[in-house]
Order: structure tokens, then C-alpha cells, then sequence
């Protein structure tokens, strides 16, 4: 929550209040802060002004104003992401003598589904596996 204060600044009320008690106590015990997105674009000198608006839309506090998973998988910058990993990365894709053949489906599919039964974590230390 501090980094995601740091970043956006102390909400309004209205932007926390579907949020849970903890949460919202927490972030009222704490001074005002005021929004510091342009940190964003100092984490690397590739962020994009794309890039930066997408997280912020994604950290926003109030979830019925946060974009969606749908939204964000067809965000500009998720878009154009696809485009370079297929343009070089990818397998499903071939060069050709007459130019790069491209998958029909731009979006990475998984050959098997991700199973976490054998993830039975109590607490976050001992997912880290801290002692």
C-alpha cells in the first residue's frame, strides 16, 4: 500500500470505500500525500507515456473505475508488445523469403492449465520461504 501511496497520493474517501477496513484504516493513519506519477517514468528511460497510463489505470483505487483485464489485453501498449515479441521472439511465427509469416493468433496460449494444488501457503513468509 505505501508504494502504491507513494505513487498516486492519499485517495479521497469515495475512491476507498469499497475497500476493506484494514486497508482503509491503514491509509487514513498516514499523513497526506500528494501524486507523484511522474516517478513512473523514471524507473527506466523505456517507459512510455503509454506504459505509465496503463499502470496508473490499473493501480486506480476504486475498482468499479480500475480498467478491466479485458480492457488492458486490448491496451495500446499490450498491443504493440505483441507485436514485437512475434516480430523476433515468438516460435508460432517464421521468416520467409518474402517476408515474417505471422500466427493467426496474436495472443500467447499455454499448452497445459497452470495448477497450484501443491501451493498450500498459509502466510506470505512461508511463500517466500522465510522461516
Amino acid at each position: 500500500l505505501d508504494l502504491i501511496l507513494n505513487l498516486l497520493g492519499t485517495p479521497p474517501l469515495d475512491e476507498i470505500a469499497s475497500a476493506c477496513d484494514g486497508a482503509k484504516s491503514y491509509i487514513l493513519s498516514k499523513t497526506w500525500r500528494a501524486p507523484k506519477v511522474n516517478t513512473l517514468y523514471s524507473l527506466s528511460k523505456n517507459v512510455t507515456h503509454e506504459a505509465a497510463q496503463l499502470i496508473l489505470r490499473m493501480l486506480t483505487w476504486d475498482p468499479k473505475k480500475r480498467i478491466t483485464i479485458n480492457q488492458a489485453l486490448e491496451n495500446n501498449y499490450i498491443h504493440e508488445g505483441r507485436i514485437r515479441y512475434h516480430s523476433c521472439m515468438c516460435r508460432c511465427c517464421f521468416s520467409t523469403p518474402t517476408g515474417r509469416q505471422y500466427t493467426v493468433n496474436l495472443e500467447p496460449v499455454r499448452g497445459f492449465r497452470y495448477d497450484d494444488s501443491d501451493e498450500n501457503f498459509s502466510s506470505l513468509r512461508q511463500a517466500k520461504g522465510i522461516r
